[in-house]
């Protein structure tokens, strides 16, 4: 399973409870760091296999940005997706680009 926004609030606990089913889980998120200590936790303390992508889907409308996560997986055989993610533009609404 992968989820994005894996490293904390809603998408570190799927990952929490999943992990829980001894689901291996593959955690998507922006911080490298976060990353591997939400993974390495995960292991410890439900003894699964997890793999860390880094992206930052702020960048997500840049040509290739999805072909770049799917090269690191695309190998894996991935039945759940939880795409968890968030990405907000921060100014009054009505000047802000739809």
């Amino acid at each position: 399973m992968a989820v994005t926004g894996a490293t904390d609030g809603i998408g570190k606990g799927f990952c929490e409870v999943l992990a829980s089913l001894k689901m291996n889980i593959i955690l998507i998120s922006r911080n490298i760091k976060k990353l591997n200590y939400v993974a390495q936790n995960l292991e410890g303390e439900f003894g699964i296999q997890t793999k860390v992508v880094q992206c930052d889907f702020a960048d997500s409308l840049q040509n290739g940005f999805f072909e770049r996560i799917m090269k690191q997986i695309d190998h894996l055989d991935i039945s759940i997706w939880v795409n968890n993610v968030g990405i907000a533009k921060y100014g009054q609404f009505h000047e802000i680009d739809k």
